[in-house]
């Protein structure tokens, strides 16, 4: 697998990585985690660098985790779907029987932002969390077929499977 660069992020530099990757999408943004936040005012910054993704026209496509025991966690997730749903292309809250645990970022089919960190608070200020950011096509290529596989029907057919 060719790997041009790879990056270690730490909790102080993920979100500001993230803002990072989505103002340099050009045409893709597929978010897979299992928590995400959207009351808080520490990602309002994101989800608003997604809209202005979306605003260049790039596709953004966010699956959650939806097996969640705890109602109040699940309703995060959902609440976090909600706001994004303006601007996606598809999203997607996993059934309760699966439980989606993945980390992942793809921006472009080219940069995997891949690790420990869900879209929370807690996650970058009371846990100890690393995630690797890498520039590999072929890597990403690879994931997206396999979040394509697991959640057929999400990605629209104009999505092409390799980069412009």
């Amino acid at each position: 697998m060719n790997v041009q660069n790879l990056e270690i992020i730490e909790n102080y530099h993920f979100s500001e990585t993230l803002i990072s990757l989505f103002h340099c999408a050009t045409w893709e943004i597929v978010i897979v985690s299992f928590l995400a936040s959207s009351s808080e005012k520490y990602f309002i910054p994101l989800l608003i660098e997604l809209e202005g993704a979306w605003k260049r026209n790039v596709k953004i496509y966010v699956i959650l985790n939806g097996s969640f025991r705890n109602t109040i966690t699940r309703k995060t997730n959902e609440e976090f779907l909600k706001r994004c749903k303006p601007f996606c292309a598809g999203t997607m809250l996993t059934r309760k029987t699966t439980t989606e645990h993945r980390k992942i970022v793809l921006v472009d089919r080219k940069r995997v932002l891949l690790g420990s960190h869900n879209l929370s608070r807690n996650s970058l200020r009371a846990n100890r969390e690393i995630s690797l950011l890498v520039y590999s096509r072929e890597m990403a290529d690879q994931i997206h077929k396999t979040i394509e596989s697991d959640y057929k029907g999400l990605f629209t057919p104009q999505t092409p499977l390799i980069t412009p």
